[in-house]
C-alpha cells in the first residue's frame, strides 16, 4: 500500500499546547485519507513524545510502527533529508510528505518524496491522488 508521511509538530498537532492537545487536520480526514493509504511519521521531536502525543489524540493505530521516524532514528534532521530517506527505506511506496516547514519541504525534497503544505492540504483531492 502507498504511503502518506505526516509532520507531528504544527501539521497533526501543537505540541507546545501539552497536555490540552487537539488535531488540526480532522480526525474523519485521516479516517477517509486511511482507506486509500498507510500512514507514517517523520517529526523532530523525540520519540517518547511523539508516541504519547499520538496516543493521546486517539491516533496512534493509525500508523505503521515502522515508519514512525523520530529525532532519535537519524543522526541529522530533517532538513537534511535522512529521516525521510529512512522512511522510504522502510515503505513500500510514499506518495507524499504533509508537512507545516521549511524543514519538512527541504528534507522531503531531498528524499524524492513530494512535499504538500499542511496548510494548503485538500483531502478529497489527495485521496485520488
Amino acid at each position: 500500500m502507498k504511503t502518506l508521511l505526516f509532520d507531528l509538530d504544527g501539521t497533526l498537532t501543537i505540541l507546545s499546547e501539552f497536555p490540552d492537545l487537539r488535531l488540526l487536520i480532522p480526525k474523519q480526514d485521516l479516517l477517509f485519507l486511511k482507506g486509500f493509504y498507510s500512514f507514517g511519521l517523520v517529526t523532530a521531536s523525540p520519540k517518547m513524545e511523539a508516541l504519547k502525543a499520538l496516543r493521546q489524540l486517539s491516533i496512534y493505530s493509525l500508523f505503521e510502527r515502522d515508519i514512525i521516524i523520530t529525532s532519535e532514528d537519524t543522526a541529522q534532521g530533517k532538513e537534511s533529508g535522512e529521516p525521510f530517506l529512512l522512511a522510504k527505506s522502510r515503505a513500500v511506496s510514499i506518495v507524499a510528505m504533509i508537512g507545516d516547514s521549511t524543514a519538512d519541504q527541504t528534507g522531503s525534497s531531498i528524499a524524492g518524496i513530494p512535499f504538500i503544505s499542511a496548510q494548503t492540504l485538500s483531502v478529497e483531492r489527495l485521496a485520488y491522488w
